[in-house]
C-alpha cells in the first residue's frame, strides 16, 4: 500500500481540476456512528443512478466509510445514541459529496474540525488507525483543504479507468 501524505488544495489548484460531468447533491448528516452506513448507502444509490457499478463503486463505498468515520471521530460522537438523545443533543454535522468526471470520481467529506488529517502509523496489533492509509492506497490522490465556512474538506480521487460503469440511462 502506498503511503502518501495528503495534499492541501487551494482555490487555484481546485479551479484547475477537470469540470465535473455529474455533481451529486451533498448529503448532510449528524456526526454520529450511524452516519457511516447512511453515507455508504447514499454513495451506492448515487453511483447506481449514474450507472457506476463494480470495482469503482465498491472502492467508493470503502473510501466513503473511512472518510466519514474519521469525520465522526473528529467532530461528533462514536457512541450509539437513542432517537431521543439525537434530538436533544447538539450534534455536529458532516457532509458527503460526489463529483464524477470523464476520468475520475471525486469524494469529498466536510467536517467542522480545522485540524488536518494525519496518516496513522499503527502498530501491527493495533485495531484501528489505518483508515487514511487505506484511502491513500485505493485512491489516485487525496488531500484536504480548509473551507471558507469553517472546517475542512478531506477529498480523494478515484480513477474511473477499468471501471464497469454503464452509460447513463442504460440498465447494465
Amino acid at each position: 500500500m502506498r503511503e502518501r501524505e495528503p495534499t492541501a488544495v487551494g482555490r487555484a489548484t481546485a479551479a484547475r481540476l477537470e469540470s465535473p460531468e455529474q455533481v451529486v447533491p451533498a448529503l448532510t448528516l449528524a456526526a454520529v456512528a450511524t452516519a457511516v452506513p447512511c453515507a455508504r448507502l447514499f454513495t451506492t444509490h448515487c453511483l447506481r443512478r449514474l450507472g457506476i457499478r463494480g470495482d469503482l463503486a465498491d472502492t467508493a463505498e470503502i473510501v466513503v466509510s473511512e472518510l466519514v468515520t474519521n469525520a465522526v471521530k473528529a467532530t461528533g460522537t462514536t457512541q450509539h445514541l437513542s432517537a431521543l438523545a439525537v434530538l436533544t443533543t447538539r450534534l455536529s454535522l458532516i457532509s458527503v459529496s460526489l463529483r464524477l468526471t470523464s476520468t475520475s470520481l471525486f469524494i469529498e467529506v466536510w467536517d467542522r474540525d480545522l485540524r488536518p488529517p494525519r496518516l496513522g502509523q499503527p502498530a501491527t496489533d493495533q485495531e484501528g488507525g489505518r483508515g487514511l492509509l487505506l484511502v491513500a492506497g485505493l485512491s489516485k490522490q487525496w488531500g484536504y483543504c480548509p473551507t471558507d465556512q469553517g472546517g475542512k474538506v478531506v477529498w480523494c480521487e478515484l480513477d474511473r479507468a477499468g471501471s464497469t460503469g454503464c452509460p447513463q440511462g442504460s440498465t447494465g
